[in-house]
């Protein structure tokens, strides 16, 4: 969930707090636990609320409604830090951290659970990259045919008027800048 697209009174709880803890808060935590935490009162008279939150958060998975996160943890033995690692990682690599197995017979398992966060937040970032790309190249394509196309054209400007690409594309004739024509 977004932070604009939060309830009013989770908005109101939140406020005090940083964006990273907001976004841990709206994306990780059960829905089922916000009710746990919120209920323990504000945040507004914390030290620092952040923290009073990621606390509360850690607290609120130990209790019954337990994620497959927390399962995770208690099987490797990676603690509180482990937990909160993993409850700082967006849904994609939290995915694919834990569908890679235990940790637990690691002489570090710390170090490799941290490790397969850095490799799935890279590999997240590359397919995104390569996506970017890929419209960008579309885009790149779209100008080029229309460059390339204008001069030998009895009109100036050919215009796609298709959104996206197929087996082939429709064109239109510009006569001006106000009037498209098929």
């Amino acid at each position: 969930m977004e932070w604009d697209d939060a309830p009013a009174d989770v908005k109101a709880f939140l406020e005090p707090t940083d964006e990273a803890a907001r976004r841990r808060f709206l994306t990780w935590l059960d829905k089922e636990l916000w009710g746990v935490v919120m209920g323990k009162g504000g945040l507004a008279e914390a030290v620092n609320p952040s923290a009073a939150l990621e606390a509360r958060m850690v607290e609120a998975n130990k209790g019954p409604l337990c994620p497959p996160v927390r399962v995770f943890v208690e099987e490797n033995g990676l603690g509180d830090e482990g937990l909160m690692l993993l409850l700082a990682q967006k849904r994609a690599v939290l995915r694919t951290v834990l569908s890679l197995g235990n940790v637990k017979t690691a002489a570090d398992p710390l170090k490799v659970l941290k490790y397969r966060i850095d490799k799935a937040i890279s590999d997240t970032q590359m397919k995104n990259r390569s996506s970017t790309e890929s419209a960008l190249r579309k885009q790149n394509l779209e100008h080029l045919v229309q460059e390339i196309s204008a001069p030998y054209m009895p009109w100036a400007y050919a215009v796609p008027t298709s959104p996206s690409y197929s087996s082939h594309l429709s064109w239109a004739r510009v006569d001006s800048v106000k009037h498209v024509r098929k």
